[in-house]
């Protein structure tokens, strides 16, 4: 257990740890039952084929967990939706499946409250971002960002002081630490 393990502070304070379990290939979350994290609960939230790779853990607008992944049997992004903050019960969907889709997902919440995550698009070597149209991202639209040698490695998503995402991710061919700066909150 702990691979790609991501965290993020709850609306109570407390840590919720996502990982993937590589003897299931499971997607997992640790919520943490103090601030300190000295007790818990583990809880598996998808297990339908190799599923939790690269997770990236958000608190939602509605103050629950929210968990980017890739499903590497499906080669497919896909986002588990918690449905109360200690991840009792939830949702899990695809977003984008064109191609093999959903390498190292960094997911945050955007400044009108809802979920963007980035990752990498393996098949055609690009960063893409996935952005969501509500909060519970029932919808959205996912866009080419960077192109060109092999883009989109490792990626980071973060919002900047102006609303707009920002994604951090290497160019592989150059060796290279690479920045995208969006110019609106969509990144259109």
């Amino acid at each position: 257990v702990g691979f790609y393990s991501s965290v993020a502070i709850g609306a109570d304070g407390n840590p919720v740890i996502s990982h993937f379990n590589g003897t299931g290939s499971d997607l997992e979350l640790y919520v943490c039952a103090d601030a300190a994290c000295t007790s818990g609960t583990n809880q598996t939230l998808e297990e339908n084929g190799d599923v939790g790779r690269w997770t990236s853990v958000a608190i939602g607008a509605d103050g629950n967990p929210i968990i980017s992944h890739r499903d590497g049997t499906n080669d497919d992004l896909e986002l588990y939706v918690c449905a109360d903050a200690a991840c009792t019960s939830g949702t899990n969907q695809t977003l984008e499946t064109g191609g093999s889709v959903g390498w190292w997902t960094s997911i945050a919440i955007g400044a009108d409250g809802n979920p963007i995550i980035s990752h990498r698009d393996s098949t055609n070597n690009d960063l893409e971002l996935y952005v969501c149209e509500d909060a519970a991202c029932t919808s959205g639209t996912n866009r080419t960002l960077e192109t060109g040698d092999r883009v989109g490695y490792y990626t980071s998503v973060a919002i900047g002081a102006d609303g707009n995402p920002i994604i951090s991710h290497r160019d592989e061919d150059n060796d290279d630490l690479e920045l995208y700066v969006c110019a609106d909150a969509t990144c259109t």
